[in-house]
């Protein structure tokens, strides 16, 4: 699942299904960047070989290269804010800004901030979302949100909620990175003891419902040292 890619490459972070074939092998399916979406990450840094110069090339004259230098890592979204809202963020132990994404509570809510400006939410009442961010300098996130599932209890299933209702209505859509309300997601919070016992697992119908979310995954624990984000 990863946007103009056929493979994975080296240092991603992904989520993934263990599924086992009939013929007994094990194999990865659903996979994912951390809570859904397109799988990003830094490009790779291996570096082609260069051609030796020859006494043929340019009629005698010393050859000269022409493969391109390897493509600089991509830049994580978050490396652009400013030092105050950084040192917020990281007083807080809401992110150490080991990978591209950013988890955040804000009240009942759980947001991830990812690469490419992907966002997804889940919140305390059985709402689920996904959409797309933009994030300023300063810290101020403006999110928009183009699917959302509601748990209904008449039904005790997952129902996609169109977008004038007020599921739609009530989700959040700005804040503040650097705002007292801005929480970090237990390390150890799952999506069952946010929502409390009796709701099915949505994979169906997040599937169904064409969302780039496969599974719901709250955070996820940095597997690598941090990249320190250059200070401005």
């Amino acid at each position: 699942h990863a946007k103009n890619y056929k493979t994975l490459m080296e240092g991603w972070e992904v989520e993934f299904d263990i599924v086992t074939e009939e013929s007994g092998k094990v194999k990865a399916e659903n996979v994912t960047a951390p809570g859904g979406g397109y799988c990003t990450g830094p490009k790779s840094r291996s570096s082609r070989k260069k051609k030796q110069p020859t006494e043929e090339q340019g009629q005698g004259q010393p050859g000269t290269s022409s493969a391109a230098p390897p493509a600089p890592p991509v830049p994580y979204w978050h490396e652009s804010l400013v030092q105050s809202v950084k040192d917020s963020i990281l007083s807080k132990g809401v992110s150490t800004f080991a990978t591209g994404t950013v988890d955040v509570a804000i009240e009942e809510a759980r947001i991830k901030l990812g690469q490419g400006g992907y966002t997804s939410l889940a919140r305390a009442d059985g709402v689920l979302a996904e959409g797309t961010f933009e994030c300023e300098d300063s810290g101020d996130v403006t999110l928009l949100w183009e699917k959302a599932l509601e748990w209904d209890d008449a039904s005790s299933e997952w129902k996609l909620a169109d977008s004038d209702t007020p599921t739609f209505a009530s989700l959040v859509t700005t804040f503040n990175l650097g705002d007292d309300t801005i929480k970090p997601v237990g390390k150890d919070e799952t999506p069952d003891n946010l929502w409390g016992e009796g709701k099915t697992n949505p994979k169906k119908t997040l599937e169904s419902s064409g969302f780039k979310m496969r599974k719901v995954t709250l955070t996820v624990p940095a597997k690598r040292a941090a990249r320190p984000p250059p200070t401005p």
